[in-house]
């Protein structure tokens, strides 16, 4: 498995060599895959990707959501699953895209639940959409549940990463912590996790990846402690 290691600053480190189809079509043929994984940015909100690199990290490939027209970065917003939120993303991503270009880097797009990119069927139209450009897939599995789906997490995570897994460029493996948010069962909220401390199996979740993500895609996992996180998962380095 082609684990991405953490460096200094932020930036996550792994071989080139004998990348995958769709690993190889967004990093190119250098020897080294960097990326750099903007938590916090909301592209349709603005902002350009230079702001994520840093002056070492030309090459590297920006890993950003796919973005929410919601005020908070995951906060529930219907226009944001409907065609305004679609051809806002369509419109940022092109320019990302284009930037990319000028600045001979790579754009990752990572799906979420809140966000434009929120199902499988939209992330395999957002692959198709971009083909042949700097702009790719970084899968992030958990992140698409929300607390409703957890009864079935195991075949929604199945059904994503067998549609994705082999087409994805990158893939971001977190998991999904439990807390409650208006008192009901109803208001059950879902906040970000290490891999290996969430509410979904990690032995699962690392099976599912051995299963269906090609052994030379880059996969990154953020959370802190990567050792922990791998035994868990059941992924050798």
């Amino acid at each position: 498995m082609l684990i991405a290691e953490e460096q200094a600053g932020g930036v996550w480190s792994c071989s080139g060599e004998d990348l995958s189809e769709p690993a190889r079509r967004v990093f190119g043929t250098a020897p080294t895959v960097n990326m750099v994984i903007a938590e916090g940015w909301n592209p349709l909100g603005g902002g350009c990707l230079s702001h994520h690199l840093g002056s070492g990290e030309r090459r590297a490939a920006v890993v950003c959501w796919s973005g929410t027209l919601a005020a908070g970065l995951f906060e529930r917003d219907l226009a944001t699953w409907g065609p305004e939120g679609w051809r806002a993303m369509l419109e940022c991503a092109a320019g990302l895209a284009r930037e990319a270009e000028e600045l001979g880097v790579s754009v990752l797009v990572r799906p979420h639940a809140r966000h434009v990119l929120s199902d499988v069927q939209r992330c395999v139209r957002f692959i198709e959409e971009f083909k042949g450009m700097r702009v790719g897939l970084a899968l992030d599995p958990c992140a698409l549940l929300e607390a409703s789906m957890l009864e079935r997490a195991s075949d929604h995570l199945e059904r994503a990463m067998g549609s994705l897994g082999g087409v994805c460029s990158a893939v971001m493996l977190t998991n999904v912590a439990v807390s409650p948010g208006g008192g009901s069962e109803e208001d059950l909220e879902l906040a970000p996790a290490a891999a290996h401390l969430g509410v979904v199996d990690a032995g699962a979740l690392g099976g599912l990846v051995g299963r269906y993500v090609p052994r030379n895609t880059p996969v990154a996992i953020p959370g802190g402690d990567t050792g922990a996180a791998i035994a868990a998962l059941g992924l050798g380095r």
